[in-house]
Formats: C-alpha cells, sequence, structure tokens
C-alpha cells in the first residue's frame, strides 16, 4: 500500500515538474501520453488537476479539434471538480457549443459534458442550441448530442420536442432523425411522449413502410399505450388491398412492425392478428398463415405468431401448415 502510494506521488512530481506548461502538447502527442495524463487528472492531486484545466483553457481551440484532445478534456469534465467543470463550460461557451456539436470530435465534448454538468449549466448549454436543433439532427455528430440532452430530461428539454413534433415525419424516415424520435419515446416526460406519438400515429401508414420510418414504428408499439397499438393495428388489418395483413408481412420492413405487434401487443391484440392468419385467402383459396409462410420475409411473422400465440391458436397454425405441407416443400 505505501509503496503504490510513494509510486502515485512520484507520478505527481513527475507530472508537475516535466508537463507544466507542454500538457496541452504532450495531451495530443500520441496514446500513451494521453493515458498518463488522463490517470493523473482522474486521481491526481488538486495541483495536478489545475495544471490540466490551464492547459485546457489556454489551448481549448486545439483540444477539442482533436481526437486526443477531447478526451483530455472528457476526462476533466468525468474527473474534475465541480468549480473546474464550470470554468471549462463557461470556455466551452466561448468557443461555441454548437461548433463542438457539429464536430466529430467536439461533438463527444458536448455530450461528456451533458452527462457531467450540473443542471444549472446543463439548462444553459442546451438553450444555446435553440434554432438549430433540426440543423444538429441532421447532422452525423450533432444527432448524438441532441439523443444526450433528450436522455439528460433537462428543463430546456421541450426547445428540442417542440420541432421533434413539427418535423416528425420528416425525421422519421431519416437516418439520424429516426434515432431522435425513439429516443423522446424512451426518455421523454409522459405529456411530451404523448404529443410525440400523436404526431407519428397521423403518419404511421408511411412510416410503415420506410427504411428507417418502421423503426419509430416498432418503438411507438413497446413504449406506447393500447390506443396507440389499436392504431397501428388497425393500420395493419385491413380487407384486401396493398395494405393488408398478407401484404405488409411480405413487405421488408412492414414485416418488423407486424412482429413487434405480435411481440408487444395485449392478448385481444394478438388474437385479431392469428384469427387473422388462420383466415382464408380469396385468391389462393388457403389460409393466410399458408401464403405467408411460403415467403421469404412473411414466414418470420409466422415464426413470432407461433412463439408468441395461446396453446390453443398456436395448434391450429400447426394443423394447416402440417396439412399443407407438401406445398411448403415443393414451393
Amino acid at each position: 500500500m505505501a509503496r503504490e502510494r510513494t509510486k502515485g506521488l512520484l507520478k505527481g512530481c513527475l507530472f508537475v515538474t516535466l508537463f507544466s506548461g507542454l500538457i496541452a502538447e504532450v495531451a495530443t502527442a500520441d496514446d500513451g501520453t494521453l493515458h498518463f495524463i488522463q490517470g493523473r487528472i482522474r486521481v491526481g492531486s488538486e495541483q495536478e488537476r489545475r495544471l490540466g484545466l490551464t492547459a485546457a483553457l489556454s489551448s481549448l481551440g486545439t483540444l477539442w479539434r482533436d481526437y486526443r484532445g477531447s478526451r483530455m478534456l472528457q476526462e476533466l469534465l468525468i474527473s474534475g471538480p465541480h468549480e473546474m467543470k464550470k470554468e471549462l463550460i463557461v470556455a466551452i461557451h466561448k468557443e461555441g457549443p454548437l461548433n463542438l456539436a457539429l464536430h466529430k470530435h467536439g461533438c463527444r465534448v458536448i455530450q461528456t459534458a451533458i452527462k457531467s454538468i450540473d443542471n444549472e449549466d446543463l439548462t444553459e448549454l442546451i438553450s444555446t442550441f435553440h434554432g438549430h436543433v433540426l440543423a444538429l439532427i441532421h447532422d452525423p455528430n450533432g444527432n448524438h448530442v441532441v439523443q444526450r440532452c433528450i436522455e439528460a430530461a433537462s428543463d430546456q428539454l421541450q426547445v428540442i420536442i417542440d420541432d421533434v413534433i413539427k418535423h416528425v415525419e420528416s425525421l422519421s424516415i431519416h437516418s439520424y432523425g429516426c434515432r431522435v424520435v425513439q429516443r423522446a419515446l424512451e426518455f421523454c416526460a409522459e405529456e411530451q411522449k404523448n404529443a410525440v406519438v400523436d404526431a407519428i400515429i397521423l403518419c404511421r401508414e408511411k412510416l410503415m413502410k420506410d427504411k428507417y420510418g418502421n423503426y419509430v414504428l416498432q418503438q411507438t408499439i413497446i413504449t406506447g399505450e393500447e390506443n396507440t397499438r389499436d392504431a397501428i393495428l388497425n393500420s395493419v388489418i385491413k380487407q384486401g388491398g396493398e395494405d393488408s395483413l398478407l401484404s405488409l408481412s411480405k413487405h421488408k420492413y412492414a414485416s418488423n412492425v407486424v412482429e413487434k405487434l405480435i411481440q408487444f401487443g395485449s392478448s385481444r391484440q394478438r388474437d385479431k392478428i392469428v384469427n387473422e392468419l388462420l383466415n382464408t385467402h380469396e385468391m389462393s383459396n388457403a389460409c393466410i398463415a399458408i401464403d405467408m409462410a411460403k415467403d421469404n420475409i412473411a414466414n418470420y411473422v409466422i415464426k413470432t405468431a407461433i412463439e408468441c400465440a395461446r396453446p390453443d391458436q398456436k395448434e391450429q397454425i400447426m394443423e394447416e401448415l402440417s396439412r399443407n405441407r407438401i406445398e411448403l416443400v415443393c414451393r
């Protein structure tokens, strides 16, 4: 124990003696020196941490743009005392939080700040994104910052949620936007989440068949109330046409939504889907389950139905499959 304490003191002396005034340069030199400086910030003395902060403040513009430099800043935000975090956040505000949020390394500093600073500073930080929420969501780096903001559930979150609700359809079919909408469904307060769900339900039929939108609908099914799942279910079970249960189950993206309804729906909702599967298809004169079992995509829906159905329903489906096994084998 004494040896470890002595070793730590020697490292601290070495840090103060050799690296004072050169910390920013050393931190960005290579991974080895970065790890050393991160370690001293994490377990070192107040003097060592103060040296790290002084270096960060004097070279902030260089550090947040650099992969290793940004990691040093993150360590200060994670391990530094409250007062140091305050000083660093003030300096970040001078740099412009939006600039950092849109940068591949700077966005990681902002994400760490969101998780590490107190509620007052977090509220002020999020307020700087007002008027730029959509730009952040559509950005490969900025969207991660918005997701962290939603997870943090700050008092300023309504600024973000208002834009999400207003543009929920276009965001849900966007590769980055769909992630933000899903985080809103997972982490928002009940009133905010309900407003997002209401907006999603209005465009549910478009989202169901979309490459990204189907993930939003799946999350809506998982986190939504029974009446929300009813609205989606009513769009899935229609009499004929291109949006029938059969055609949607054969669709690459919509089939995922059907499976989630079976997995997370109530027993009443699941019964409705299984009963529809057992209905006779007017074109083939066989039950819909047989047509689905022949399809490369829809057969996964049948597997999910068998896994989740009541024993008597499972038996009915298996009987139909067994009765048509020759046709299924030769398809």
